[in-house]
């Protein structure tokens, strides 16, 4: 692990930050890439900034990926977040993703060409 980068792209949802954590209690320091549904929204520069961070001779791990929540009652899909009583959708913005691209494929939803308003890019790039 001493020669080993750790980059991570994982979803900005708190219930990522317990494997990232795991992660850099093995490997150290972490450069994160990611944002929403875990895409790396660090783009080629972050990428390249990434790359100049790898030790000399050594490696980068890098760990991607959005969170899939599953309940106790083994729903997969939704999360039971300490103290909120709502069992909401994980990773809700993949599934939103998801949802969209099955509405376009079946005709019950519009192409939005504005859909990357700056306001709330990384949704819209999702």
């Amino acid at each position: 692990p001493s020669n080993t980068l750790l980059a991570t792209s994982l979803c900005a949802d708190e219930l990522a930050r317990v494997l990232e954590d795991e992660f850099v209690s093995i490997y150290g320091n972490n450069f994160n890439l990611g944002g929403l549904s875990g895409f790396p929204f660090a783009g080629n520069t972050g990428w390249g900034a990434m790359s100049a961070h790898v030790p000399d001779n050594g490696y980068c791990l890098t760990i991607h990926g959005p969170h899939v929540g599953i309940t106790k009652e083994g729903q997969i899909g939704k999360v039971e977040r300490s103290g909120i009583a709502l069992v909401d959708n994980c990773c809700g913005s993949a599934i939103a993703a998801s949802n969209y691209l099955k509405g376009i494929t079946d005709g019950s939803a519009n192409i939005n060409p504005r859909i990357q308003q700056f306001t709330d890019f990384q949704q819209g790039a999702v």
